[in-house]
């Protein structure tokens, strides 16, 4: 899967000349009374301490605090953690204990730790140290930016780390690469990581367009507020081991034009309300998850919505005739397997653009229209014993 209105002018001169005087005088004189009491008692002690002085932060003055930093107080006292193995690897290049201002020495060192935290020397499968099938291109050979798997600016700043395929990754994301602050993809598909997803991508700013985390392996909730600092665009989540519900801020990522929660059979709750400021979205899918309840008539205002997936879910109830609001861009509509009840709307015949949908296995009755069978669906799919059709392309 792959982005104020102006004021009036003021007017040219006030259109009434100001009042000359006050309309009317005040009703009374202001009270020359003193106060009714003096102060019934005087403080009782003077401050006994001086104010707790604001802890000032040490300032940095060596390589290793500053990965600190990055990666956390002691990190570094564990020869074996992959962030000394990173560090040591540096100092053989000749980088000594100095602060740098080189922000490319420290994307180096969060890719270095990346290498060492996902079995770069054990368990991948292309591309590490010594795997001649990458040439030049294999791993701590070189430029970060010759690495395979990345992609740099003309600065050499990385803007770009895709493993879109099974390379043999384990272990977890380090939170070493929140230093990639100029990233626009991020992606790792199909590798066996364990752990939640990176804090680092919740917290910080970054310019991430792309990122997808599929069939990885990971698990925990998807936080709140998850990469709302990024102008992302596809968001692909599937086929990890997610539960929880769907945060809300999710809702707040208005440039998506993809998301894809799909294949997390733990995810719960319902779709909120909210999925109507996702106006931007082409792409919804929520298939073999536990999401299930009314789908909210808000979706029925995303305009651009080309594929609906609520396949293998839990939605119930009748299915809305207001589907028809999205004729001029629905394609794919997949609501088979849920807990749908009522007819199919024939007013399904009316999304001239709709070239799939599957209705099987829901508590649906009645029959197919005639305007539905006219639309010369390539897949149309129903429980035919329960749903009469006479132009699907298979029953159920």
């Amino acid at each position: 899967p792959t982005g104020a209105p102006v004021s009036p002018a003021p007017t040219s001169s006030p259109t009434k000349n100001p009042t000359t005087s006050p309309t009317r005088t005040p009703t009374a004189s202001p009270t020359t009374s003193p106060p009714t009491k003096s102060p019934t008692i005087s403080p009782t002690k003077t401050p006994t301490k001086n104010p707790t002085k604001a802890p000032v932060a040490e300032p940095v003055t060596s390589l290793v605090q500053q990965l600190e930093v990055i990666s956390g107080a002691g990190v570094f006292d564990n020869a074996n953690s992959p962030q000394s193995f990173a560090l040591d690897f540096l100092r053989r290049e000749g980088y000594g204990d100095a602060v740098t201002e080189d922000k490319r020495v420290l994307e180096r060192y969060a890719a270095l730790v990346f290498y060492y935290s996902t079995g770069g020397e054990s368990s991948w499968f292309q591309c590490f140290k010594g795997h001649l099938n990458c040439g030049s291109r294999q791993w701590l050979l070189g430029s970060t930016c010759n690495w395979q798997f990345i992609s740099c600016n003309d600065a050499g700043i990385v803007t770009s780390f895709a493993i879109d395929f099974n390379n043999g990754l384990s272990g977890s994301i380090p939170i070493e690469l929140s230093v990639f602050n100029e990233l626009r993809e991020f992606v790792l598909v199909g590798n066996r990581m364990q752990g939640s997803l990176p804090a680092l991508f919740t917290q910080n700013e970054s310019q991430l367009r792309v990122f997808r985390l599929e069939n990885s392996g990971l698990d925990g909730t998807i936080p709140n507020g998850f990469l709302n600092q990024s102008p992302v665009e596809s968001l692909v989540l599937s086929g990890n081991q997610f539960d929880g519900t769907i945060p809300e801020s999710i809702y707040d990522l208005t440039d998506l034009q993809q998301l894809y929660l799909n294949e997390n059979a733990d995810l719960t709750g319902n779709v909120s309300p909210s999925i109507k400021k996702l106006s931007n979205l082409v792409e919804l899918r929520l298939s073999n998850t536990q999401v299930g309840g009314r789908i909210p008539d808000e979706i029925f205002e995303l305009s651009r919505i080309e594929e609906i997936d609520l396949s293998n879910a839990d939605f119930r109830g009748p299915i809305s005739n207001s589907f028809v609001s999205l004729s001029d861009s629905v394609n794919r509509l997949y609501l088979h397997n849920n807990n749908f009840v009522g007819t199919v709307p024939a007013d399904f015949g009316m999304l001239s653009n709709l070239n799939e949908l599957t209705l099987h296995e829901n508590l649906l009755s009645g029959g197919v229209s005639p305007t539905i069978c006219a639309l010369n669906l390539r897949i149309l799919t129903t429980s035919c014993e329960e749903v009469s059709c006479s132009c699907c392309t298979t029953c159920f």
